[in-house]
């Protein structure tokens, strides 16, 4: 729509980022199957990946999130801040802790 972001990305560590130009993106859609066999399938999985986020919250506990992120990316407990992490989990900071403190 190439319009402003409301949205705002930070990393929390080292990462690398790959950008490219809106109007070169709609050029490869338009001359490459491949570019745009393969800009479906990215959208696709992220909205598959934001509805499954959007229904966990509606349908599982915090307790739930946080023993499906455990199980998933154990590496994030030890590299993201508590604080961080409760908010990606919507909980407080506390909630988190008394979680993780079940946990242990």
């Amino acid at each position: 729509m190439q319009q402003p972001s409301d949205v705002q990305v930070s990393a929390l560590c080292h990462c690398e980022v790959e950008v490219i130009n809106y109007d070169e993106l709609q050029n490869a859609y338009k001359t490459s199957l491949i570019a745009n066999q393969l800009g479906r399938l990215a959208t696709e999985s992220i909205f598959i990946i934001s509805t499954k986020r959007e229904k966990d919250f509606l349908t599982k506990s915090a307790q739930d999130r946080y023993d499906e992120l455990l199980l998933k990316r154990p590496d994030l407990i030890r590299l993201v801040p508590v604080n961080k992490i409760a908010k990606y989990l919507g909980i407080h900071p506390e909630s988190l802790s008394r979680l993780r403190k079940n946990i242990s």
